[in-house]
């Protein structure tokens, strides 16, 4: 999910709504969201979306 939840994530969606689109439960979502976090080595949703603009991983 990393690839796609970065993209997802930055593109605003929502957990429930990535949920939704990876056919996952919110609890999978959470989870995966929290360990792209951590190895972005980030703090939270807006700036593991700042870089994945900056490094071209985002959806536009």
């Amino acid at each position: 999910m990393s690839q796609a939840g970065v993209a997802l994530l930055s593109s605003g969606l929502t957990n429930d709504e990535i949920g939704e689109r990876l056919f996952v439960s919110l609890g999978t979502v959470k989870a995966h969201i929290g360990a792209i976090l951590t190895k972005l080595g980030v703090r939270n949703r807006v700036e593991a979306a700042m870089w994945a603009y900056d490094t071209g991983r985002a959806r536009e």
